[in-house]
């Protein structure tokens, strides 16, 4: 009879045992589940909207010092290689310029322009944190200029190409894979196409600018 008891005793907690294990199995399955679901999803594209202060200055024979400026534009960023490369063009309103006499302005000449940048960007999943590097191409065109002291401003090529490299993090706001994104970034420019040209000098346009963006 001692025995018999002992026996029922004995399957008794291997069956508790097991139920327990089996809880416990279920229970991470879940986790790993909702961990899952609240990864960003690589497949997504984004709508963005970025704005920041630029430095920009020129490439030209004589002293030239660097002048303030404003970047504001809106972007999309389309996936090629879901979760590493993707392509993100840009519109953006960017003020350029420089403090020099190359226009025979003893003040700061400033350059307004309406550009698109297409851009390739390639970005590391790494949970809530997304670090990323991007370069291309920009075309721009000139809505405006102006100089400090009123001198006119002559021989001005309405467009310009450059080349744009840069680096940023985006951060994660929430826990959904749609929740949005706050970034940081900066960026540099260089004119490929002269601004304008006087008595035989170019004037080249670079620029370096810091963003802070959102996108959803």
């Amino acid at each position: 009879m001692r025995k018999w008891i002992l026996a029922l005793l004995f399957v008794g907690l291997n069956h508790s045992a097991l139920g327990a294990v089996e809880e416990t199995t279920a229970d991470q399955a879940n986790s790993a589940v909702v961990k899952e679901e609240v990864k960003s999803d690589p497949y997504k594209g984004w709508i963005g909207t970025h704005v920041g202060l630029g430095l920009s200055n020129a490439s030209v024979s004589q002293p030239s010092t660097q002048r303030a400026g404003l970047m504001a534009g809106a972007f999309y960023e389309a996936p090629l290689l879901p979760g590493f490369l993707y392509f993100q063009p840009e519109v953006n309103f960017t003020q350029k310029g420089a403090f020099n006499t190359f226009f025979s302005a003893g003040d700061g000449v400033r350059f307004n322009y309406l550009e698109v940048p297409m851009l390739a960007k390639i970005k590391f999943m790494i949970p809530r944190v997304r670090p990323f590097a991007l370069g291309g191409f920009s075309l721009g065109y000139m809505i405006g200029s102006s100089s400090a002291n009123g001198t006119a401003l002559s021989s001005l090529n309405p467009f310009e190409a450059a080349f744009v490299v840069g680096a940023g993090v985006s951060f994660e706001m929430g826990d959904g894979p749609d929740s949005m994104q706050l970034n940081f970034s900066a960026r540099y420019s260089q004119g490929l196409t002269p601004v304008a040209t006087v008595a035989g000098v170019n004037w080249y346009s670079n620029i370096f600018v810091l963003l802070l963006g959102v996108q959803i």
